[in-house]
């Protein structure tokens, strides 16, 4: 059995098109990446459209013969929407998936030529809307409260919190100015590394922030300048990389 059954929307937000679904995860809900099984949306078609495609969990389930009856529910208010990808075809909730015409599938395909994106590209310009427009993008407080429902009750162990608490981390990019050494790694990861060094979490933070030295000594710089800061050390002969592997950026 399945650990999470949930009903979920897709919209392509340039076209306003959408497809509901019902998946069932052992994962937990936010990390579930499925984005449908389509064959109108076709693994292809999400591949080439991810940017423009935002996925909304609409309600948690106890079963998947719950959470069926809840897709059937969906399907049937908008049977008669244009924008509806699925709309609804004989369909029970014993059943996954949807059952759906070949002529109304063929009338849908989106294929080479009659693909509106055929031969074009989206400029560097698009993309950095689109990707900051994904970026900024916030959960509604009815999905955050659906999540929470979902994840109410649940024991996380003391391993799972230290590795998400890893994952969460900010690389900074660390210098000793007086020596010459750099270190790209998490301050965390800095004070583990070197205890002798009797640097302080909270000190080393703040004067990451507001960009001053560190014990007069150590230069922290935050993410936003780390790929340039790397790019100039790898141009001087440094080797910041090769004892402190860089990690995924996150909030501190």
């Amino acid at each position: 059995m399945h650990k999470y059954n949930y009903t979920y929307k897709i919209t392509n937000v340039k076209t306003k098109e959408f497809y509901i679904g019902v998946r069932s995860c052992d994962c937990e809900i936010e990390d579930d990446k499925y984005m449908g099984s389509s064959s109108i949306w076709t693994k292809l078609y999400i591949k080439e459209h991810y940017s423009d495609l935002q996925k909304e969990i609409l309600e948690v389930f106890e079963t998947r013969k719950l959470a069926n009856i809840g897709e059937v529910t969906l399907l049937k208010s908008v049977e008669k929407d244009p924008l509806c990808i699925n709309c609804y075809f004989d369909y029970t909730p014993d059943m996954t998936g949807i059952k759906q015409t070949p002529e109304w599938i063929e009338k849908r395909k989106m294929f080479g030529e009659r693909n509106g994106m055929y031969g074009k590209h989206h400029t560097e310009e698009a993309k950095k809307k689109i990707s900051e427009a994904m970026h900024n993008r916030k959960l509604t407080e009815e999905h955050k409260k659906k999540i929470g429902q979902a994840h109410k009750g649940k024991i996380v162990s003391e391993e799972t919190r230290k590795k998400l608490s890893k994952v969460k981390q900010k690389i900074r990019r660390i210098e000793n100015i007086k020596t010459g050494e750099v270190w790209i790694m998490s301050i965390q990861d800095f004070l583990e590394k070197f205890p002798e060094k009797e640097c302080k979490y909270d000190a080393m933070k703040k004067a990451a922030n507001i960009g001053s030295l560190y014990k007069k000594t150590y230069k922290i710089t935050d993410c936003v300048a780390l790929v340039e800061s790397s790019e100039k050390s790898g141009e001087n002969g440094e080797s910041p990389e090769k004892d402190n592997p860089v990690g995924s950026n996150g909030s501190e």
